[in-house]
């Protein structure tokens, strides 16, 4: 089942840093780690010290304490939210990147699909197997509703539709991980 490693590698979070600083950080632009509170450089997506999902452009919290690492695919998108907020690219450079994950979710979501209809009837687990792809395919599905959230900003320009959307895009990534992992453990 070649498309269980690709999923699972697909959302392997990215490499964390090899280490982690003593002190925080002190120059302009840091960001407050919601869940330890220490103060990590700007544009980052996971804190420099407990590696937890970053909040940017607004105080919000995530909406869970769980931490998500977050995927590598999605880092591009990160750091074109953070530079069409501070106007440093066009909301149309912006969407490129946006439409890079878009897709990569959707063929994501077909490769499923595809490969459960092959599954073999005789599989050992085979309704586990299944009733997991189905929880991945679900968790993708709210990936996309959290990326359908961050396309408002091209209607409006506010940059509160990109945080929302980001965590959105965090929450159903964790439980796509989760499921992953299941799934993962699954493999006949």
């Amino acid at each position: 089942m070649d498309f269980l490693s690709s999923l699972i590698q697909s959302f392997a979070p990215a490499a964390p840093q090899p280490e982690i600083p003593e002190e925080d950080y002190e120059g302009p632009g840091g960001q407050i780690c919601p869940a330890c509170q220490r103060v990590s450089p700007p544009a980052q997506a996971l804190c420099s010290f407990c590696r937890a999902p970053l909040a940017f452009l607004t105080e919000a919290a995530p909406e869970s304490e769980e931490l998500v690492l977050i995927p590598d695919f999605y880092q591009p998108l990160f750091k074109a939210c953070h530079a069409v907020a501070e106007k440093k690219i066009t909301p149309e450079e912006w969407s490129l990147q946006w439409e890079s994950v878009v897709q990569r979710l959707e063929e994501m979501a077909e490769d499923i699909d595809r490969n459960v209809q092959k599954l073999p009837a005789r599989v050992p687990q085979r309704q586990h197997i299944l009733d997991l792809a189905t929880q991945v395919l679900a968790g993708i599905e709210k990936a996309l509703q959290g990326l359908d959230t961050m396309a408002l900003f091209l209607e409006n320009e506010h940059p509160e539709c990109l945080n929302r959307g980001w965590m959105q895009l965090v929450a159903a990534t964790g439980g796509i991980q989760r499921a992953a992992a299941q799934l993962a453990a699954s493999r006949p």
